[in-house]
């Protein structure tokens, strides 16, 4: 994760098209864009590119966005980034049963699609700040742990 101010987000969807919308939608934020097409991509990029926020589609070509969701929280490298899911707005009832299963797995947030730009802007600049919290107190403990005591003086 990114310890300057500089956040890096990983889209996932796989159209090129909706990817660059939804880059251009955010683009006047501070963030550095890593996109891919598939799922597999997806968790392979979250390991090379160590994103802070991953924006997924719930539909991806090769799994669902929960089982990728799932394997990007079981894998000590990537359970860490917060991820939002994107998803259709859909009638159907099975769609509470996967909200809550996205959130039990680590799920962040979602946003619907099509995408309001000023919602998704409010949502990921929520998160960013979560971020900004999280490295900071990171950045503080790991700082804390390096600091050595000096030994007790016996008098």
């Amino acid at each position: 994760m990114t310890t300057d101010t500089t956040l890096k987000v990983l889209i996932v969807n796989e159209s090129p098209t909706f990817r660059y919308d939804v880059m251009g939608m955010l683009s006047n934020l501070n963030y550095k864009f890593f996109q891919a097409n598939s799922g597999l991509r997806a968790i392979q990029s979250a390991l090379t590119n160590h994103p802070d926020i991953i924006l997924m589609n719930m539909q991806l070509p090769d799994m669902t966005g929960i089982e990728c969701l799932r394997r990007i929280k079981q894998n000590a490298l990537t359970e860490k980034i917060r991820v939002i899911i994107m998803r259709e707005m859909t009638r159907e009832k099975d769609v509470d049963g996967i909200t809550q299963e996205a959130y039990r797995l680590g799920c962040s947030d979602f946003v619907t699609i099509p995408i309001v730009p000023a919602a998704l802007e409010r949502r990921m600049e929520k998160l960013a700040r979560f971020v900004h919290i999280s490295n900071t107190a990171r950045s503080a403990k790991d700082t804390m742990a390096e600091i050595t005591l000096p030994r007790r003086i016996r008098i």
